[in-house]
């Protein structure tokens, strides 16, 4: 018989799954904004500034070299534009995704136990800031948008200057940096960007459930005693993540979701015991169920072992792969203390016993 922390995490698995869904949607809604308006705007001001250029001649000299260096500080400020006005529509829902995410919380926890629980809940509009200003896989959101600001205009550049250097006309510089009909404009610099913004919106949306959890989590501390690592089972995880699920982290330390872009991994609540809880006059079997105990949920390492060796391979990469199988290495030791996926050299130095168990040698 499960556990309230097991119900617990099996209700948070299945919740996951509707996260995804809801990021699918919000990608597809950004993507409408991107295509119908911001992208086609930053287009045309590019193009009036590319036809200038051309018509005052591009003869490769200081002239033409001035025009582009002025070309790519204006680009600075109309692609610091695009991202600020990208990311307003990504933080649109999120004082909304916040409330109901800290609701479904405790909504879960108490209908799990079968009685009420006084919970504090945060502030949703307090936690919408938190998120926007705490940092998730190394960047706060505003690095994360500079990113796709400064990758944009760099691309843009690249597409001018090549087509300026082979003599292309206005239209042909064009086409490089919104893509071509024939490929579905997805061979253009303006697909590189659709991507980083859909990648951050996916990363900021599972930024602000986790981290509106760890807030309510904290503001809960008498209830919750910790947090459990929960990585999706699938091919498509991350090392990182899979070295990390299954652990249990204090509220005050250890590393929180998303730990890279795109990470889909996500953080389960770890009730304390019925004493704890101040739960004496329970019956005796309620008292059995609200133990305190870790979920006993199948890790991605256990799950992966029983995949066949494609999948292994898929995940892993060929050598180390067979480290995994056949030197009996587990999957949390091919990442460092930072999480960084560690090299196969590295490895090596380290695990001189697994190499030699797996017969590989570099």
């Amino acid at each position: 018989m499960p556990n309230v922390n097991e119900k617990i995490q099996d209700r948070t698995i299945h919740h996951m799954i509707f996260l995804e869904r809801f990021k699918a949607g919000e990608v597809k809604r950004i993507r409408r904004i991107l295509d119908g308006k911001i992208l086609p705007d930053l287009q045309r001001q590019i193009e009036r500034r590319v036809e200038r250029i051309i018509e005052r001649g591009s003869d490769l000299g200081p002239v033409t070299t001035d025009r582009l260096v002025q070309l790519e500080r204006e680009l600075t400020e109309l692609t610091n534009r695009m991202a600020k006005d990208v990311k307003a529509a990504t933080m649109t829902d999120l004082t909304e995704l916040t409330r109901d995410e800290i609701d479904w919380q405790i909504r879960t926890i108490k209908e799990e136990l079968g009685f009420d629980l006084d919970f504090v809940a945060p502030n949703p509009r307090a936690v919408a800031k938190i998120i926007e200003k705490t940092a998730f896989a190394g960047l706060t959101l505003d690095q994360w948008f500079d990113t796709v600001s400064r990758s944009t205009q760099r691309n843009v550049m690249i597409a001018v200057n090549r087509g300026i250097v082979e003599g292309e006309t206005t239209s042909q510089i064009m086409r490089r940096i919104r893509g071509t009909r024939a490929s579905g404009y997805t061979d253009g610099v303006w697909q590189t960007t659709r991507r980083q913004a859909e990648t951050i919106t996916r990363s900021t949306i599972n930024h602000a459930t986790n981290q509106s959890r760890f807030e309510l989590f904290k503001e809960n501390e008498d209830i919750i005693k910790g947090m459990q690592w929960t990585a999706t089972l699938d091919s498509r995880t991350s090392v990182v993540c899979a070295g990390l699920d299954g652990q249990v982290f204090p509220l005050d330390k250890g590393p929180r979701p998303p730990a890279h872009p795109n990470c889909r991994s996500t953080m389960t609540a770890v009730l304390n015991d019925w004493k704890t809880l101040g739960l004496e006059d329970l019956e005796e079997g309620t008292r059995a169920s609200i133990n305190g105990q870790v979920p006993a949920s199948t890790t991605f390492e256990s799950w992966l072992k029983r995949q066949p060796a494609s999948v292994q391979e898929d995940v892993l990469g060929v050598t180390k792969a067979k480290l995994f199988r056949d030197g009996n290495l587990p999957i949390e030791r091919f990442t460092d203390a930072r999480l960084k996926p560690l090299t196969l050299d590295q490895l090596r130095r380290e695990e001189k016993k697994a190499f030699k168990r797996a017969g590989i040698e570099l």
